[in-house]
């Protein structure tokens, strides 16, 4: 099958699932922006779970026996985690190590840095792997025919 058939029926496939996706967006917008109580909910909680992702990461610094000054941590390691963002290798892996080893240089040995950074990228893996006996019944359930 030459490549342009494949993307014709990819198009075919993918036209209604961007369309959903673009109707669900818009009425998800619609729901925040116009209820102010709900978009107060929905900025608290998510300055709330970054601040919980922050005290995550500086206990993880702590338990290695670092000491940087907490509000220090709360100000660089969001930085470490944009720098891992950038799409340079997989999972922002070394990119993000670099950045934390780069950022709290001033606080801790290069070493401690490559072992938070294991740290860090062990957050993203273990609910990865923990969710691996999952994935056969979603694949399941998102394929059957019953579900809109």
């Amino acid at each position: 099958m030459s490549s342009r058939r494949r993307f014709r029926r990819a198009r075919g496939v993918m036209r209604p699932k961007l369309q959903a996706l673009q109707q669900g967006w818009e009425e998800m917008q619609h729901r925040v922006w116009t209820d102010r109580k709900r978009l107060f909910y929905v900025v608290q909680m998510s300055l709330f779970i970054w601040f919980l992702h922050l005290l995550h990461i500086w206990m993880f610094i702590v338990a290695l026996r670092a000491w940087p000054p907490f509000v220090a941590s709360l100000g660089l390691a969001p930085l470490a985690i944009l720098a891992g963002l950038l799409p340079l290798t997989f999972a922002g892996v070394g990119t993000r190590d670099a950045a934390l080893i780069f950022f709290f240089k001033d606080y801790f040995a290069a070493p401690t840095g490559a072992a938070l950074g294991l740290l860090c990228t062990l957050r993203y893996v273990i609910p990865a792997v923990a969710g691996i006996p999952f994935f056969t019944r979603y694949l399941a359930y998102s394929r059957s025919p019953a579900r809109t």
